[in-house]
């Protein structure tokens, strides 16, 4: 069986739309409601899912910005 990797990047270009709609509505409540360990969690799992999603199909770029992003709201997370 061979694999579609057109239908995967699809996939993934779906997926991340959502993500990062996710993360923006997050970062925008955030924004007003100050500290909100929640929204912080919404946003870095979105940004978790983003780089294991870029790092599947070999986006490695991606999976980097991903990856330091979620290293800076780890930090943030954990105060």
């Amino acid at each position: 069986m061979e694999i579609d990797f057109d239908a995967l990047v699809q996939t993934f270009k779906a997926e991340s739309e959502e993500n990062l709609c996710r993360m923006e509505e997050a970062l925008v409540a955030l924004e007003s409601s100050g500290e909100d360990r929640e929204l912080l969690q919404r946003i870095f799992r979105a940004a978790h899912t983003l780089k294991g999603n870029a790092a599947a199909l070999g986006f490695t770029g991606l999976t980097e910005f991903a990856h330091k992003l979620e290293d800076s709201l780890d930090k943030l997370l954990k105060g």
